[in-house]
């Protein structure tokens, strides 16, 4: 039986679902024989598409509801439509099963077909297929659980790509280039260069405590920041942290609200652009994943702390938000080592977050001294975008007047920038200047002030020196600076707001996250 169905249909793409269950006549002998007409039929269907040249992203799975058990039959019929399975392959439960102990199987794709990633001409291609866990259906952990081969053509999506096939026309600098421009600071350039040119596809690691509403900062950033490393050809693992919001009393320790901020959160990214589709964005909950390899973690985690003396972890508490003064538990005390394990836990080759948790990534590569390991991780840490009033080195979730969050009605928004220190002439220590420079600029490539022709009129600015220029010179005024950026940052968050108020799940898990007191 082939089901075949058009799940989305944009103006330049054409997303296509197959889904093939082997179900037919029974053979003498008591096996089922495969009705592959339909299927047939389905990719003729599909390469119509190809001739109009339709940018396509398909993903079909193979499953059997029969009894055999013999994978060859299943070669034998999927070779007569140029595709192959490698070796290691199984039936079990119905489904086609990859080679025990691998997490991606790979499907060739023969005959001369345009697919994404090559030319056409060519007799082969090398497809891959991630193999996801199956408990990732639980409606709590919202990610794709389908195992599926796809195939994409990033050309035809407007923001960076972040299919699993490395763009092969990108060179080593251009990646560097790219990734690089996401720190503020890199420890070390020379291991990153290096990285980039011997391994098509490094790991990097980002996390966060689920402990509230999402401000923009850490929405807008992190988007902007994972799509050009998806686009880089980077997986990114996105650690959702939530035991370590627990260790740190966020939500008073309550692991239910946690959970609830942290599947919220993953809605906000999702809403405003952050590609996760392709398999090269992954969420996983530290709960879930350190239970399942506990064996492999704690080890690492009593190891990291008997190497290391209190005052040295003192030292990391910036981490959790918290300084060297405060009144620490020992569930605290304990979060910078089970943090430094994350890192060799997910085998990160590049740690990217936020300036505030750089000493914790030191600390890593500290303890690769200790262990005598040759590849430390790379430590790629991004600006922290300060607060809107004056003096306010960051971003606050706790003071909503110095925040602009992700969901924030336009209105709110506009009162937030207007109330916004701006001095006129000073771009050091300005919030204003810095949201064009790390939000606006990275996000459309421009921005553009609007002003009345007695007033210089409308000028669009490319690049942040140009607007740094006009403004130190008096040039642009604050009254003429503020609503340009208030009219930027909600075009940005309109999708979200879209989003949180169309989608239903997304609407509930907003209302009980404001119902929720933030706890330090």
């Amino acid at each position: 039986m082939l089901g075949l169905r058009i799940d989305e249909m944009r103006p330049k793409t054409a997303v296509l679902k197959f889904e093939t269950a082997i179900l037919a006549p029974k053979l003498s002998d008591g096996e089922e024989k495969c009705t592959w007409e339909r299927l047939a039929a389905g990719f003729c269907l599909s390469f119509l598409f190809l001739l109009f040249s339709l940018p396509l992203h398909f993903e079909f799975s193979v499953r059997s509801s029969g009894k055999s058990q013999d994978v060859s039959r299943y070669k034998s019929e999927l070779s007569t439509h140029g595709l192959s399975l490698g070796d290691g392959w199984t039936v079990a439960g119905g489904y086609l099963q990859p080679p025990v102990g691998t997490a991606v199987a790979m499907v060739t794709v023969g005959g001369p077909y345009n697919w994404s990633g090559g030319g056409s001409g060519k007799t082969e291609r090398h497809l891959y297929m991630k193999m996801e866990d199956e408990q990732t259906h639980e409606q709590h952990i919202p990610n794709e659980s389908m195992e599926s081969l796809s195939i994409n053509n990033s050309q035809s999506q407007n923001i960076p790509s972040s299919s699993s096939l490395v763009v092969p026309e990108m060179s080593a600098e251009e990646r560097y280039q790219i990734v690089r421009s996401i720190g503020e600071e890199c420890i070390q350039e020379d291991e990153l260069r290096n990285l980039l040119a011997k391994k098509p596809e490094p790991i990097c690691y980002d996390g966060f405590e689920p402990s509230g509403r999402m401000h923009i900062a850490q929405g807008v950033m992190k988007a902007i920041s994972v799509n050009k490393l998806t686009s880089a050809g980077c997986r990114v693992k996105i650690w959702v942290a939530d035991w370590f919001a627990q260790l740190n009393n966020k939500m008073g320790g309550d692991l239910k609200k946690i959970e609830v901020v942290g599947r919220y959160m993953i809605e906000i990214w999702k809403s405003v652009g952050m590609n996760i589709d392709g398999g090269k964005v992954e969420f996983l909950w530290s709960s879930k994943e350190i239970n399942s390899r506990a064996a492999e973690y704690w080890p690492l985690v009593m190891d990291i702390a008997r190497r290391n003396k209190l005052p040295r972890i003192m030292r990391c508490v910036q981490i959790m938000g918290r300084s060297e003064q405060d009144e620490l538990t020992a569930a605290q005390i304990f979060y910078p080592c089970m943090q430094c394990a994350d890192i060799f836990f997910l085998k990160a080759d590049i740690c990217q977050l936020g300036m505030d948790q750089r000493k914790v990534n030191v600390l890593a590569r500290e303890y690769c001294d200790d262990i005598k390991r040759k590849n430390k991780p790379i430590i790629l840490s991004h600006h922290m975008l300060p607060g809107l009033q004056q003096g306010q080195e960051k971003m606050s979730k706790s003071d909503p007047s110095s925040s602009i969050f992700m969901e924030d009605e336009e209105a709110e928004v506009n009162v937030k920038i207007k109330k916004a220190y701006c001095p006129p002439k000073i771009v050091e220590g300005n919030p204003c200047m810095e949201y064009i420079k790390y939000l606006v600029l990275p996000w459309f490539n421009k921005f553009t002030v609007e002003r009345n022709p007695e007033n210089g009129g409308n000028k669009t600015y490319i690049s942040f020196e140009e607007l740094v220029a006009d403004y130190e010179a008096g040039e642009l005024h604050p009254g003429d600076l503020k609503p340009a950026l208030s009219k930027a940052l909600n075009k940005i968050l309109q999708p979200v707001r879209d989003h949180f108020t169309n989608d239903s799940n997304a609407k509930d898990l907003l209302k009980r996250v404001k119902a929720f007191r933030v706890t330090r």
